[in-house]
């Protein structure tokens, strides 16, 4: 199980952290209240979820998904494809498309949230994933 042990937590992630930077990281994390650590218990979620609504605008949550990104780009060489699972879709649509599909994204997210909280984690055992949804434009709007 885990452990309130930065050494340990930092060996247990795929890409290179120091014990420092992992006890930084749950120091800024209990700042933020989005975790607790309480008489020599492991570290504990305060939400069960982290999610980041794409209507919050702050450079902090920006640089979250930029990092987000930037390891799932990373895992493409570093992990092993069952391991890991990215898809892509590049199509040409409409802003009222972009508008619906932003929508669903947002339903698939509540979706598989929903399903994970029916997750066995205490049998089943887990790792932590990094989900992210990204509906981007790779062309600009002509200026007339």
């Amino acid at each position: 199980g885990l452990r309130d042990d930065p050494a340990w937590m930092a060996k247990r992630f795929w890409h290179a952290l120091s014990p420092s930077e992992v006890d930084q990281a749950l120091k800024l994390l209990e700042e933020a209240r989005l975790v607790r650590r309480e008489d020599g218990n492991p570290p504990a979620p305060v939400y069960g979820v982290a999610e980041t609504p794409s209507t919050v605008h702050s450079s902090a949550v920006r640089n979250f998904h930029r990092e987000m990104l930037r390891l799932a780009g990373e895992g493409l060489d570093a992990l092993p494809v069952e391991d890991r699972s990215v898809t892509s879709l590049t199509v040409k649509m409409s802003k009222k498309k972009y508008a619906e599909v932003c929508e669903k994204l947002g339903q698939w997210q509540d979706e598989i949230l929903s399903l994970l909280r029916e997750d066995d984690l205490e049998t089943h055992g887990g790792e932590v994933y990094s989900l992210v949804f990204s509906a981007t434009p790779l062309t600009r709007t002509k200026k007339t």
